[in-house]
């Protein structure tokens, strides 16, 4: 009897034993996939960045801000001014002031 016991409980370690050495290889190999995409995710978003930095170096070496600046601040002007002679055009003032420049 207990002979029996014995080798029912051997058996039933090793059934354990089997079911966990498959249960762990299983969690390795998702582990070693998950690893492989972590990495190519991350190489993906680093050349991504890298190209956005470099796609941002070139507009800001072409755009050339400070005269870009400079022009902004023209058309703001010129604007407010023809928006002026607009006025004065509508109210007629603006014939006046061209023939008093004559």
């Amino acid at each position: 009897m207990i002979s029996v016991d014995f080798e029912k409980a051997s058996n039933i370690t090793e059934e354990a034993q089997q079911m966990f050495s498959r249960n762990l290889e299983t969690l390795l190999q998702t582990t070693e996939e998950l690893q492989a995409a972590t990495k190519k995710a991350s190489g993906g978003v680093r050349k991504a960045a890298d190209e956005l930095a470099s796609g941002m170096a070139k507009v800001e070496k072409n755009a050339n801000f400070p005269n870009l600046e400079k022009y902004v601040s023209l058309l703001e002007r010129a604007a407010t001014a023809m928006t002026t002679l607009a006025e004065l055009e509508k109210e007629g003032k603006l014939d006046k002031i061209t023939d008093a420049l004559k």
